[in-house]
C-alpha cells in the first residue's frame, strides 16, 4: 500500500507507519459515531484495526462489526502494544486524551487536523472529485477553518446519521415536501438533501450573515434568510413536514425557549424536529474525558474555568443541575456553551411536542440528539 498518496493519510496530524498499517497494528480511540466513521475509512483503505477503546463501561465487551470494545483500564491486558497507532476520533477532547496516552507510553498518535472531518462511510472516496465540482466555502467562512473536501464529507457525515435514526422511527426524508434547518450557516448538512430528492423545498436561517450570503450565492436553489436574534420567522404556521438545527441549542442562554416555541410553530401538527442539545449523556462524556480536571476542560471552553473557580465539577459530573451557561469560547467567537437536563428539555419542549427517541452522538460526533414529533 502507497500510504503516503492513499486517502487515509488525509488530513491527520501524522503520516502513519507503513509497518504497523500491514500489520493491522491500529486501535481506534472512540466507539461512537465518529469511531464507525473511521472503522469504515480503514477498512476501505485495506486496514483492519486490532481493537475500539473506549471510555463508557457500557460499551465494554461489545463489539462493532467484529472489532471488540475495550475499556481504557483493558489497554495493556488485551496486547495493545506501545508501538500500535492510536487513532483519537473525539476530535473536540484529543489535547486530554493524547497526554494521558502519553503517559502510559503511547507515542503513535492520530487525530484529525480539525474537528468533524471523518468521511462519510459509503462516500468517502467520492469526496476529492466532489470538492473539486461543488462549491465550497473559503476556509474563513466554514466552523473549523476546514478544505473543501473536509467541509463536504463533515455535512454528509452528519447528514447521513440524521437520515439514519428517521428511518429507524419510520420517517422519510424522500416523502417530506419542506424542510427548514435552524442556524443552517452555509449549508454544510442542509446542501445534502438534494441527494435524497429533487422536488423538496430547502430553507434555512442562520444570524451569520456572511456565510447566509455565500450560501445564497452559490447555492442557488436553497430558500435561505438571515434571522434576528430572537423571533419570530417569516413562515406560516404549519409550513413545515421536518425542522432540524443542530448545535444551535447548545449556544442558546436567553432565547432557547423561544425558540423552542417558534420552532413547533413552524412545524406542522404530526410533523417532526431533529435537535441536539448538551445533555447528561454528553456532560457525562465531557467529565470522563477530562477525567475530573476541569482545568483540562478550560481548553473546551471557559465552562472548565467556571467549574474551577465555583467548585461545582463535582455537581457537573453528577449532572445536579438543569441549566448552566458556560460563556464564551476562548477563540472569540460569540457564543457560550449551553447545558441543559433531559427534564428541562422536556420542559420547555412538552407544550409542543412529543419526544420520540434520545440519540447518543447524534450530531457532530458528541450532542445528544433529541428526536420530537409535532402535537
Amino acid at each position: 500500500m502507497d500510504i503516503k498518496s492513499n486517502k487515509l493519510m488525509y488530513g491527520y496530524n501524522g503520516i502513519f507507519n507503513e509497518a504497523i498499517l500491514k500489520e493491522n497494528a491500529v486501535v481506534i480511540y472512540g466507539a461512537g459515531s465518529a469511531g464507525i466513521s473511521a472503522l469504515a475509512e480503514l477498512k476501505m483503505n485495506g486496514v483492519h484495526p486490532f481493537c475500539f477503546i473506549d471510555i463508557d463501561m457500557a460499551k465494554k465487551g461489545q463489539s462493532i462489526d467484529g472489532l471488540p470494545i475495550h475499556g481504557l483500564d483493558d489497554v495493556e491486558g488485551v496486547g495493545i502494544r506501545e508501538n500500535h497507532a492510536i487513532i483519537i476520533t473525539p476530535a473536540m477532547f484529543y489535547e486530554p486524551i493524547t497526554e494521558d496516552l502519553k503517559k502510559k507510553g503511547y507515542a503513535n498518535l492520530y487525530y484529525r487536523n480539525n474537528p468533524f472531518t471523518l468521511a462519510d462511510t459509503f462516500h468517502f472516496k467520492m469526496l476529492a472529485a466532489d470538492a473539486e465540482r461543488k462549491p465550497t466555502p473559503p476556509p474563513v467562512l466554514t466552523e473549523w477553518g476546514e478544505c473543501g473536501e473536509d467541509h463536504l464529507s463533515s455535512g454528509l457525515r452528519d447528514f447521513g446519521v440524521m437520515r439514519k435514526e428517521l428511518g429507524r422511527h419510520g420517517i422519510s426524508i424522500s416523502e417530506m415536501k419542506r424542510v427548514f434547518e435552524f442556524g443552517c450557516s452555509n449549508c454544510r448538512i442542509l446542501r445534502h438533501f438534494t441527494d435524497e430528492s429533487t422536488s423538496i423545498e430547502l430553507f434555512g436561517a442562520d444570524i451569520q450573515t456572511t456565510k447566509v450570503f455565500w450560501a445564497m450565492k452559490n447555492l442557488p436553489t436553497l430558500y435561505l434568510i438571515v434571522n434576528n436574534v430572537t423571533p419570530p420567522l417569516p413562515y406560516c404556521d404549519g409550513f413545515f413536514d421536518f425542522a432540524f438545527a443542530g448545535s444551535v441549542f447548545t449556544h442558546l442562554v436567553e432565547y432557547h425557549s423561544a425558540w423552542m416555541a417558534e420552532l413547533a410553530r413552524v412545524v406542522m401538527p404530526g410533523g417532526h424536529a431533529y435537535l441536539s442539545f448538551h445533555d447528561e449523556i454528553c456532560s457525562e462524556h465531557i467529565a470522563n474525558t477530562f477525567n475530573g480536571r476541569p482545568t483540562r476542560l478550560a481548553s473546551y471552553s471557559n465552562l472548565g474555568f467556571l467549574l474551577e473557580t465555583e467548585g461545582l465539577f463535582d455537581r457537573f459530573c453528577r449532572f445536579d443541575f438543569d441549566f448552566l451557561c458556560g460563556g464564551p469560547y476562548h477563540n472569540d467567537k460569540a457564543q457560550a456553551d449551553v447545558f441543559m437536563s433531559r427534564k428541562y428539555i422536556e420542559k420547555i419542549s412538552k407544550a409542543f411536542f412529543e419526544l420520540v427517541a434520545v440519540i447518543p452522538d447524534g450530531y457532530g460526533g458528541f450532542q445528544t440528539a433529541y428526536l420530537f414529533r409535532r402535537k
